[in-house]
Parts: structure tokens; C-alpha cells; sequence
């Protein structure tokens, strides 16, 4: 006679997983999630405080000294709005035209001493400036103007422009591109590299 043979074990039916229940966040989740949005937006409030400090910096052109390239405020016009690049010079020094920030020189007719500038450098360290017949000589030759200047006529006006000057091995000549106007190297002299804080990269021209 044949054992009988064992009856199966019977197989107990899982119990099926309560559903999750849908309403608010707990509110340690929330904080949380709080938390971290504050800081991530305190991070890019952070950067962009950065990169306009040290970076790229915006500047209104408040006078009309380099028009017609920068235009200034005034007769109900809005001015341009430039940016300046602070790391333009970090390896190397202006070159010839190139438009530049710098502190503004100790005019007593300024109404800020402390107040940003720019201009445009027409002479380098080491070179001899002279403005004769309405043209920029340096070393006795008038250097190629860009195709933006070749309407600009030179004004041999101010102390620093009647003779012949010879830069120091850290100064630049800087001018503005009005030169009936602008207050620059003709009479507050030669610029020092140090002063020079950065590039003008781009202009937005703002309307009207």
C-alpha cells in the first residue's frame, strides 16, 4: 500500500498595501522644500552680484563726450547703457582704440571725484602723443583710425595737448570721441594703467 502522499500547504494571500493617502505635504518635508529654494535663489542672487562686480559691469553714459559713439542723456533722450568687461586687461594692457573705464581724474569742476568714466585710448605706454590739424600723431605718424573715426576731427585744446608729450612705460592718452567737449588727457594729462578698470565690450542703445 502506497503511502499517501502530503497535501499541498496552503499559500496565505498577501495582504494588499493600504493606498497612499493624497492631501498636504508634511510640514518637515515642506520646510525643507522651502529651505532649499531660498537657498538656491540666495545662490543666484550671489552670482549675479558677482559677475556685475567683478565681471561684466553696467554704466549709463551720463555726459556727451564720446558721441557720436556713446550718446548721453539729454533732450528728453535716453542715454546708452554700456557694459564693461573687468577682465578684459587681466593678461594684457588697452590697445589702441579701444574704449575704457577708469576712475575719473581730480577735476575741481567734477561734480564727483569718485565717479566711472570712459574714453578712448588713441596713445599707448612708451609712445609720443601730438594733436596737430585735427589728426592724432604718435611717434610723428597718424596711425589708421577705425571706420568710426574717420569723421572725428582732434581738437588741440588743453595743457596736455599744445606739445609733443612722451608717455611713461604705465600710461596711456585717452580722449573722448566729441572732442570739442570731452574732458580727457588733453587736460587732465596721461592716464595711469592702474586706473584703468576695464573694456567696453557692448552698448545697448535705449529708446527714445
Amino acid at each position: 500500500m502506497s503511502a499517501a502522499e502530503p497535501a499541498p500547504a496552503s499559500v496565505e494571500p498577501r495582504p494588499s498595501a493600504a493606498p497612499e493617502a493624497k492631501g498636504p505635504r508634511p510640514p518637515r518635508r515642506r520646510t525643507r522644500w522651502l529651505t532649499g529654494t531660498l537657498a538656491s535663489l540666495a545662490l543666484v542672487l550671489l552670482l549675479l552680484h558677482a559677475v556685475r562686480t567683478w565681471v561684466l559691469t553696467p554704466f549709463g553714459i551720463v555726459s556727451s563726450s564720446m558721441e557720436p559713439t556713446l550718446r548721453g542723456g539729454g533732450g528728453g533722450r535716453a542715454p546708452d547703457l554700456v557694459l564693461v568687461n573687468r577682465l578684459a586687461y587681466s593678461r594684457s594692457g588697452p590697445a589702441r582704440w579701444d574704449i575704457v573705464a577708469f576712475a575719473s581724474a581730480a577735476d575741481p569742476a567734477a561734480a564727483r571725484q569718485d565717479e566711472e568714466v570712459v574714453k578712448r585710448v588713441v596713445g599707448l605706454p612708451g609712445e609720443t602723443v601730438e594733436i596737430h590739424g585735427g589728426e592724432v600723431t604718435i611717434n610723428g605718424e597718424v596711425p589708421p583710425r577705425p571706420p568710426e573715426l574717420k569723421e572725428i576731427h582732434y581738437v588741440r585744446s588743453g595743457t596736455f595737448a599744445q606739445d609733443p608729450i612722451r608717455l611713461g612705460p604705465d600710461e596711456y592718452f585717452v580722449l573722448g570721441d566729441n572732442s570739442y567737449v570731452s574732458f580727457d588727457s588733453r587736460r587732465f594729462g596721461p592716464l595711469k594703467r592702474k586706473r584703468i578698470f576695464g573694456k567696453v565690450v557692448y552698448v545697448i542703445r535705449r529708446l527714445p
